[in-house]
């Protein structure tokens, strides 16, 4: 899957950011499904996750070329706490309710 910026008609006349590859089922045409999720964050950095029906997870970082591989790494670490969905957190897996 590429990954461009732009809203150009032509695919081409986009700004190519980067690409992540994932298998998809062999199924007829249609029935195939990929979810892709595009995170962005005021310092710049693109996180894409695409997760196919299988189960199989693909993640990318694009990220501003002014970011030291530091500050990526720490970005990369906040981002992923914050793109659980709350019933994933680790916070709110141990609540129980009772009837």
């Amino acid at each position: 899957m590429k990954i461009y910026q732009g809203e150009e008609y032509y695919v081409d006349d986009n700004v190519y950011l980067g690409e992540v590859a994932i298998e998809v089922a062999l199924k007829p045409a249609g029935q195939a499904w990929v979810d892709v999720q595009f995170t962005y964050d005021i310092n710049g950095i693109l996180h894409v996750s695409v997760e196919n029906e299988m189960g199989e997870r693909r993640q990318i970082l694009l990220a501003n070329q002014a970011l030291t591989a530091e500050e990526l790494e720490r970005y990369t670490k906040e981002m992923e706490k914050t793109m659980l969905p709350p019933i994933e957190q680790p916070a709110n897996r141990e609540i129980h309710i009772y009837y």
